[in-house]
Order: structure tokens, then C-alpha cells, then sequence
């Protein structure tokens, strides 16, 4: 089997605090782009010492609100609330590895602010996240650009999908 023709499993990783239209919008872009096999695996992170702003809300309330804002009746989407029932922040590229060792296919979902710079090597996955820069050569990603960022098509990762989300805003807007 070829890997286009995989199930493939999306990750959308986030604090999530609030979840807001923008999110919204990424479950409704991915599941107009997904097939009838594929799934959505919606992970609200842990605390994480590197982003205190996710310990401005409970863990319960978090978890509430992400019920509330992803709500489907798409047997497709499920909510993994594993990382807030542990207190406990798994990094993206534990949770592929673990995922990937299962068989799936694993895509990750990102904003496209996070691949600015990409191109040199500067990217917010690239210098920021655990394995960043093998994530970024090895890892699929989704990539849903945002509005209000300096995108440019050479600083998206080797292996990626690129539909367009239009303007939306970030959680710490809202907050």
C-alpha cells in the first residue's frame, strides 16, 4: 500500500486555553480534507514550564471548554484529554514516535506562523520544539496559514499539506 493511500491520523496539539473560532476553523478545514478513513486527534497540552499560560486555567476547565468547542457528531474526531488527566505536557515528537511504533500515519497540524523562517532553519519548530529540526525534515505536516504572518511557500517543511484558513485570530487574543 502506498503511503497516499494510508489512513492517516491528524494531531492537533494546543493549549487550547480558550479554544477559540480560529480552532474551530482548523477542525472544519481538516475534516473537508479528509477522507472517510482518515482520523482527528484533538490534544490539549499538559503544563508546559516553557508556556505559563496554560496554567492560568485548570486542567478541568480546559478540558470542558475543549469538549464544548470541538463537539461533533464525526465519529472521525476524538479528543485525547491524556496529557490533562496526567498534568503532564508529551512533547509532539514523543507523541509521533509512540503513535508511528502503533502503525498510524501521523500528520501534525500547525499554524503556519509556526514554520516563519523555516527556510533557514529558524522556524518556531525548528528551534523551539523537542527533535525540532528532525520533526520538521522527517514529519508530515498540515500546515493552515494564518493571517497576519510573513508566509512564503519556501519555508514550509519537506513533507506538507498547505489549504488556506483566511484570518482568524490566537487564543491569547481572547484571553
Amino acid at each position: 500500500m502506498h503511503e497516499e493511500d494510508e489512513a492517516r491520523l491528524y494531531l492537533m496539539g494546543g493549549s487550547f486555553n480558550p479554544p477559540g473560532n480560529h480552532h474551530e476553523s482548523m477542525e472544519d478545514i481538516l475534516l473537508a480534507h479528509m477522507r472517510p478513513k482518515d482520523r482527528l486527534l484533538i490534544m490539549p497540552c499538559g503544563i508546559r514550564t516553557d508556556k505559563a499560560s496554560n496554567a492560568d486555567t485548570t486542567a478541568l476547565h480546559r478540558a470542558n471548554m475543549c469538549r464544548l468547542a470541538f463537539a461533533r457528531d464525526d465519529t472521525r474526531v476524538q479528543l485525547d484529554l491524556e496529557d490533562l488527566r496526567r498534568d503532564e505536557f508529551e512533547r509532539m515528537w514523543d507523541t509521533r514516535e509512540r503513535l508511528m511504533a502503533e502503525g498510524h500515519n501521523v500528520w501534525l497540524v500547525v499554524g503556519g506562523d509556526l514554520t516563519v523562517g523555516g527556510v533557514q532553519g529558524k522556524s518556531e519548530i525548528q528551534k523551539g520544539w523537542f527533535q525540532g529540526t528532525r520533526l520538521w525534515d522527517e514529519a508530515n505536516f498540515f500546515v493552515i496559514m494564518r493571517a497576519g504572518y510573513d508566509f512564503h511557500s519556501e519555508d514550509l517543511p519537506p513533507h506538507s499539506a498547505t489549504p488556506d484558513l483566511g484570518a482568524r485570530t490566537r487564543s491569547e487574543r481572547i484571553r
